[in-house]
C-alpha cells in the first residue's frame, strides 16, 4: 500500500506519519496561474518560502512532495502567450523548492509539463473524470505516470479490475480516492470543479469568500436521505485489501483542509485496516461546514434546522456487515437504479446514527445563503 496525502503545511505532521506507508504529501498555494481543486479559504495561506521548507522537512522524513495544479477550468487563458510564460516560471521556481511532480487535470498542462520537464512526475487528477480504458491509454501516450480514477468507479469492481490490467500494460499507477464524500450520481460535479477553477485561478472571477453552492445541495441530500452517505463512493479501511487483490494498492486521502490531529488519524486507519469509531472522523465529510455556514448565516428557521444537524450524523464503522462490499463485485450501481435497488438503504438503517431530533427530510436547498439574487420565492422554492 501506498498512501498520497493532502498536507495541511504543518512540520509537526510529517513526524507523525513516518513509519506509515506515506509515499508522497501534496498541497499547494491557496491562488496560481491554473488553480487547483480546494477552495483557497479552506486551505493554508503559505508563501514559497513555508512551502520550501515544508517540502524539504517531507523529503527528510523520505517523503516527496506533489504540487497541485488541478484546475480543468483555465479562463481561457491557455490561448495567451502570457499564461504560459507565467506557467513555465512557476513550474522552474517550484522544482527548484525542491518540488517533486505535479497533479493536473488540463491534459494541455500535462503534455507542456512532459515536453519541458520529461524526468518530472505528472499524476492525472480525478477532476479529468477517468472512468474507462481509451482514457487510460491516451493519457498514457501523453506521458502520465499517475492516473486518479473518478470516484465515480470507486465500487465498480469488474471495471477497475480490466483498468489496473490495461494500466499495468501502458505502464501508468492507479490511484483511488479513499477518503472522498461527494454525492453519488451528483449533477453539480462539472458545474462544481470548474466553480473551483474561478476560486483558485490568480484571475478567477468568483467573489472573495465565496461558500461553494454545490456543497449546499450535496448536505442537503444527505439530510434528506442518509441513504446518500452510504451510496457514496469512499472506501473504509477494512475494504483497501479488496482493491489490493485487483492490482491497486494506491490510495488518496484528501486532507488538504484537515488538522493534523484528523489527518494523523486517517493515516494511521488506512495503515492498519481498521478504524472502530465515525467513519465520518477520517472522511472527506461537509457537515462541519454546513453547521458553521448555519451558525453564520444566524438563521434559525425550521427549514434550516438540519444545517446545523449534520455535523452530528454518525456512520459506525464496527457496525458493517463484514461481507458488505460484495454486492459491488457482484452488481455494477451504473446500470441500476437506486430507487429501487435499495441495497444502501439497508445498510444505512445499521450503520447510520442521526443526532436527537433529526429528522430525513429537507423541503428545498437554500442557496440564498451563498449566491446574491437568489430569493427565499420562486425559482428557490423550485430548486429540489
Amino acid at each position: 500500500m501506498e498512501l498520497v496525502v493532502g498536507t495541511n503545511f504543518d512540520d509537526s505532521l510529517v513526524d507523525a506519519i513516518r513509519g506509515y506507508p506515506v509515499r508522497y504529501l501534496f498541497g499547494s498555494h491557496r491562488k496560481s496561474p491554473t488553480g487547483h481543486g480546494r477552495s483557497p479559504s479552506s486551505v493554508p495561506d503559505v508563501d514559497g518560502a513555508r512551502l520550501r521548507v515544508h517540502v524539504s522537512v517531507a523529503h527528510s522524513a523520505g517523503i516527496k512532495f506533489l504540487y497541485a495544479m488541478n484546475s480543468v477550468n483555465l479562463g481561457g487563458n491557455e490561448y495567451r502567450d502570457e499564461f504560459w510564460r507565467r506557467l513555465d516560471a512557476e513550474v522552474e521556481e517550484l522544482l527548484g523548492m525542491g518540488v517533486d511532480g505535479f497533479i493536473v487535470a488540463n491534459p494541455l498542462i500535462l503534455e507542456r509539463l512532459k515536453r519541458e520537464h520529461p524526468g518530472t512526475e505528472v499524476a492525472v487528477s480525478s477532476f479529468a473524470k477517468v472512468t474507462y480504458a481509451r482514457e487510460l491509454e491516451r493519457l498514457a501516450g501523453m506521458g502520465a505516470d499517475v492516473v486518479i480514477m473518478h470516484q465515480s468507479r470507486n465500487r465498480n469492481f469488474r471495471v477497475l479490475s480490466e483498468l489496473a490490467r490495461v494500466a499495468s500494460r501502458v505502464g501508468v499507477e492507479l490511484e483511488l480516492i479513499a477518503t472522498d464524500v461527494c454525492l453519488w450520481g451528483c449533477p453539480f460535479f462539472e458545474a462544481h470543479i470548474n466553480l473551483m477553477g474561478e476560486a483558485t485561478r490568480e484571475d478567477g472571477r468568483l467573489p472573495p469568500g465565496s461558500f461553494g453552492y454545490p456543497f449546499l445541495y450535496c448536505a442537503a441530500s444527505m439530510a434528506d436521505d442518509p441513504a446518500n452517505l452510504v451510496r457514496s463512493r469512499w472506501i473504509r479501511p477494512e475494504d483497501v485489501a479488496a482493491y489490493e487483490r485487483i492490482g491497486i494498492g494506491r490510495f488518496k486521502i484528501g486532507s488538504r483542509r484537515w488538522s493534523t490531529e484528523k489527518i494523523v488519524r486517517s493515516v494511521r486507519a488506512y495503515s492498519e485496516g481498521r478504524y472502530d469509531g465515525n467513519l465520518l472522523d477520517i472522511l472527506e465529510y461537509m457537515g462541519g461546514f454546513v453547521s458553521a455556514l448555519a451558525s453564520a448565516s444566524g438563521n434559525a428557521s425550521a427549514e434550516r434546522s438540519w444545517m446545523g444537524a449534520l455535523g452530528g450524523i454518525r456512520i459506525e464503522n464496527s457496525r458493517f456487515p463484514r461481507d458488505w462490499m460484495r454486492f459491488f463485485m457482484e452488481n455494477e450501481c451504473e446500470t441500476m437504479s437506486c430507487e429501487e435497488c435499495r441495497y444502501c438503504d439497508g445498510i444505512a438503517r445499521s450503520v447510520v446514527r442521526l443526532p436527537e431530533g433529526m429528522t430525513p427530510g429537507v423541503s428545498r436547498v437554500p442557496y440564498e445563503l451563498v449566491i446574491r439574487g437568489w430569493s427565499d420565492s420562486g425559482a428557490a422554492d423550485r430548486a429540489r
